[in-house]
């Protein structure tokens, strides 16, 4: 029995139309598994070209991901789960991408975070139809919504010339959005998170040392030494920041926590390539609270900070409604504009 699965990618690729792909049924631990070419879902494509060549041949452009999975029966009862499971799917499509990736070179190609959007259609070995069977599924289906946004509300409005001729958005605040913004990639996240935490607390307490008790001379002789001698971060939401605001990060042990996990998770990123806190893998959910805990270390200083050193904090509420009519997914889709058939596309 065959089941092929049919992933929503959130990129796409262009494949030369009418050209052979070498798909080989590859050992799964179980009967095999085939990856075929990309399929195409047309309604979830982006900002289509109108026409692309790869070496003088046209293309098309494909995000659907097709993965076979052969076992002597499956699982299909109506009320069973996915078989082959998630967990399946999702390592064998990363499995394929992390290998597409990397012979292909494009870095806008990812890892999946979770399935998304799937169909997975049994049929007989030969891609022949089961016969219909009462309480057992030949296809089953999952559907995920994803909405981003972005708002711009008069109050919004008001408060970008509100912020005052003179003002400048801090570099640190830049860093710490694009931070967020690069999950779920969640190592090169947290390196700009801590570097965002670090360009903070420096600039915090420059700006504190102008009316500081400490000489700017002597000041700038602590900060501008060989990099082995100068203070830590550590030491920077430790001893310094107390000095002079009377507080140190310390004291606020869930907050201090939170930074020595980010920093453990970036060092072991830098130097290992997978970020981990002790031996455990930080996942995305993970990520996210280490993030978070920046932008609460960000808050908590600020309420140290006299008022003059204080940047403006936007806080708004606003109730959105999100309305989406859902489609039916397509259950074959075309490997090419030209053709349905598989044997355009596929050279076994």
């Amino acid at each position: 029995m065959k089941a092929l699965v049919q992933i929503l990618l959130p990129y796409s690729l262009n494949l030369p139309k009418n050209s052979k792909f070498n798909t080989p049924i590859l050992n799964d631990g179980h009967n095999g598994i085939r990856f075929l070419p990309l399929g195409v879902d047309q309604e979830a494509i982006q900002n289509p070209i109108d026409k692309i060549t790869i070496d003088g041949q046209d293309s098309f452009e494909a995000n659907v991901l097709l993965i076979e999975f052969y076992r002597d029966t499956f699982d299909r009862k109506n009320e069973s789960s996915l078989d082959p499971s998630a967990d399946q799917i999702l390592g064998a499509a990363n499995w394929f991408i992390e290998r597409l990736r990397f012979v292909g070179k494009d870095s806008s190609i990812t890892p999946l975070e979770d399935l998304g959007s799937i169909n997975v259609k049994y049929t007989n070995d030969d891609g022949s139809e089961l016969e219909k069977e009462e309480g057992m599924a030949r296809e089953k289906l999952t559907r995920a919504v994803q909405f981003k946004y972005s708002l711009l509300t008069p109050e919004i409005w008001d408060n970008i010339f509100n912020l005052g001729d003179d003002f400048s958005v801090p570099h640190w605040h830049n860093i710490l959005l694009d931070s967020s913004r690069l999950l779920p990639d969640i190592g090169p996240s947290l390196v700009l998170a801590e570097t965002a935490l670090e360009v903070f607390i420096n600039y915090v307490l420059d700006s504190l040392s102008r009316q500081g008790d400490i000489p700017q001379n002597v000041w700038n002789w602590i900060n501008e030494r060989d990099w082995l001698k100068t203070p830590s971060v550590d030491e920077r939401l430790d001893f310094l920041l107390q000095h002079f605001t009377n507080h140190s990060l310390k004291s606020e042990a869930e907050l201090w926590e939170g930074y020595r996990n980010l920093k453990k998770a970036r060092n072991s990123f830098a130097h290992e390539g997978i970020p981990k806190i002790g031996k455990d893998v930080v996942d995305s959910e993970k990520g996210k609270s280490l993030i978070r805990n920046v932008n609460l270390i960000v808050l908590k200083v600020r309420e140290w900070l006299p008022e003059e050193f204080q940047w403006p904090v936007f806080r708004y509420k606003t109730k959105i409604e999100l309305v989406q009519k859902l489609r039916t997914y397509e259950r074959n889709p075309s490997r090419n504009n030209e053709s349905d058939s598989a044997s355009d596309a596929v050279s076994n």
